[in-house]
């Protein structure tokens, strides 16, 4: 019998001088960002890196490399059957050390953390990941490029889970906001592999949040074609308390903060800031924990 695929994570990580250990006096306040981006959301490419917190990728490309070098930040290539996967980053040795010292979080458990995405690489829900980061770096994106536009929280899957009354994990929180309003939304990111009966039942499960009386704004799908959209909607027309929308990759590639999201209950598509209820919502408020990214 075949033995199982290992992953050597020494294999990953440089010599690390302990001055870097001990001292990271020479970290910039975005090499800080960029570690609790990692903690946040685990994995972000090198373009996802860029479009964050860059003005382009040469030079995100040197800083990442004296980040890796140094310890802050791992790496790695996942295997392509064609071409090279670009390098993948994810929290390193001394990047745990930053993010406890600036969160007060404990070091123990954000090092047990960075021990399990060592081996994203070999995960099969890693594109999914990155597609649910893409989502959200596009959109952060697209608010730098258009006034009065902020994504003010993005939390990742974990913190979703851990933060959320519900027993389905969603994908992300967002919170947009604009000319004073908000819309918070939970985001449902489907890669056309679940079917129309389990799209169904995860709605469903969100029905004990909708009873709740603070809750997001709106629950959206968001799939990888315009086909793919219009067969999962007639599995998605249940009254379950919270307003669900859907769209398409395409369109959110094009226009994220555009009328690109369609309600369940409507046949015009709506922009994201549209989404928001009528009355102001205290949902994250509400929610125990820091207040994520940005």
């Amino acid at each position: 019998m075949a033995s199982a695929t290992r992953v050597d994570t020494r294999a990953f990580r440089p010599r690390i001088e302990r001055s870097h250990v001990l001292s990271p006096s020479w970290l910039t306040e975005r090499d800080d960002a960029i570690c609790l981006d990692l903690h946040e959301h685990r994995v972000l490419t090198t373009m996802q890196l860029t479009g964050l917190h860059f003005e382009d990728v040469r030079r995100a490309r040197r800083r990442l490399l004296i980040l890796h070098r140094k310890g802050v930040v791992e790496r790695f290539r996942p295997y392509r059957p064609r071409g090279s996967a670009p390098h993948h980053y994810i929290l390193g040795e001394v990047g745990a050390r930053v993010v406890a010292a600036t969160q007060g979080l404990d070091l123990r458990t954000i090092k047990q953390r960075m021990e399990r995405d060592l081996y994203l690489m070999l995960n099969p829900r890693l594109d999914h990941l990155l597609e649910v980061n893409d989502f959200f770096v596009r959109l952060i994106k697209e608010c730098r490029n258009t006034s009065d536009y902020d994504l003010t929280r993005w939390w990742g899957e974990r913190r979703c889970a851990a933060a959320i009354p519900t027993p389905v994990r969603p994908d992300g929180l967002g919170r947009l906001t604009s000319s004073g309003t908000s819309c918070t939304f939970l985001l449902e990111l489907d890669r056309g592999t679940e079917r129309g009966d389990r799209l169904r039942r995860k709605l469903l499960s969100y029905g004990r949040l909708g009873r709740r009386r603070e809750k997001p704004d709106a629950i959206v799908f968001i799939f990888p074609s315009e086909k793919r959209e219009r067969t999962a909607r007639s599995k998605l027309g249940i009254d379950i308390g919270i307003r669900v929308a859907t769209s398409h990759r395409d369109l959110h590639e094009a226009n994220p903060l555009g009328r690109i999201w369609l309600p369940i209950d409507d046949e015009t598509r709506r922009s994201l800031i549209d989404l928001r209820m009528s009355a102001r919502s205290s949902f994250l408020g509400e929610l125990s924990g820091p207040g994520g990214h940005r």
